[in-house]
Formats: structure tokens, sequence, C-alpha cells
């Protein structure tokens, strides 16, 4: 397997160095801002290519999770996460996991159409079900299921921007508090907007108390 692995980190750093330009154009070049559109365009306009065919690895290459020690998952997704981000074409997890968890799921969906984008971030479909289900290889931390909760506590008002921040927050911190319970503030990955949540973890805390 070692010396497998070392060929699949090759084709890997080649794969990253073949790129022939940057991804995303710099903003400061002028002909990418006289050139530029947002990113609700570009997502409609941009090419899509077969991610094997773009960077020339095959899903194929990749050995299950089960097959590979802590070390060498840790090389290989570092590979891996250097090159689709030569591409412009992150892997982005919304919640911290394992690096064996975040090397199964990418492999795992590494046959797929990606985004060629210039001007802004293109992102590896972590998910193709969009909604949970219960053998996502996320687990717990399974972004569909997520999303669904936020969707079912949101209500379609017309709401100003820090309204609508505000209302993903409360979401976010409904769902860290139900996993964590009364420490789950030490989880919330935001910046909040006041202390309410704060204001509410410290009365709880003084009924529990009572």
């Amino acid at each position: 397997m070692d010396k497998y692995l070392q060929q699949l980190l090759q084709d890997l750093q080649l794969a990253t160095q073949k790129i022939t330009w940057s991804y995303p154009l710099s903003q400061t070049d002028v002909a990418a801002l006289e050139d530029w559109i947002p990113d609700t365009e570009e997502e409609k306009t941009a090419p899509r290519i077969s991610l094997e065919e773009w960077t020339g690895i095959q899903q194929s290459q990749f050995p299950p999770a089960d097959r590979l020690s802590d070390e060498q998952i840790d090389l290989l997704y570092a590979a891996i996460k250097k090159m689709l981000a030569a591409y412009n074409y992150h892997a982005t997890f919304l919640f911290s996991l394992p690096t064996r968890t975040k090397y199964e799921v990418v492999r795992t969906h590494f046959k797929q159409e990606a985004i060629q984008k210039r001007f802004h971030m293109g992102f590896f479909e972590l998910c193709f079900s969009n909604k949970s289900h219960p053998d996502c290889l996320m687990g717990t931390e399974c972004h569909c299921t997520y999303f669904e909760e936020l969707s079912k506590k949101w209500v379609n008002d017309d709401l100003t921007p820090e309204e609508e921040a505000k209302k993903i927050l409360d979401a976010e911190a409904q769902r860290l508090k139900k996993k964590y319970g009364k420490d789950y503030m030490k989880y919330y990955p935001f910046k909040l907007p006041n202390s309410e949540h704060k204001k509410k973890e410290g009365d709880e805390e003084e009924t529990e108390e009572d």
C-alpha cells in the first residue's frame, strides 16, 4: 500500500500543478473586472465538466478509508484538498469532522460533474440527495439534516438582512443546544449579533441551580 500511496500522491501533485491559470481570477486583473459577473449568473453559465476528466484523477484510484491508517488518511486527504483548491472546487464542510470521515465523503462523491468558475468559489458536492437520510456518511453532522431543520424554522416574511441573519443564528443555536445541552455555546461558530443567547444560557443555569 505504501508504494501505491506514494504513486497516488505524485499523481495528485501533478494534477495540482497542471492548472494553466489560477482560479478565481484576481479582482485586480483589469480583464477580470471587465468580464466579472455575479455568482448567481456564473452558476448558470460556467462550463461543466467531469471532475475525473478535469483533474485526470479517477475515483477508483482512492482506496476505501478502512484500508488506510490514520497517517495515510491525513497525507492523502491533504493532497486531495490542495488539488481541489487549485481547481477552485473546494470541499467545504460546515462542521468539524474526523479527517477519515471527510476523506470517505470526498472519495465516495468524487465521480461528479464540476463547475469551472472564474470569479467566484466553486464547491465540491458533498451530498447528492438534498435530504437527510440515515446512511449519510457525515452521520449526525449531515448537511442536509442541518438545512432541513433550518428551513422548518424559517418563515416567509419580509425580513431585513439583519433579521434574516438573526433567524439563521437562532436556528444554529437551537441545533447546538439540542446536541450539546447547556454547554452548547462552546461550539457556537458564529459571532452573535447580540447577547440574547448568552442571556438565555444564564437564565437556564439559574433555573437549574434553583
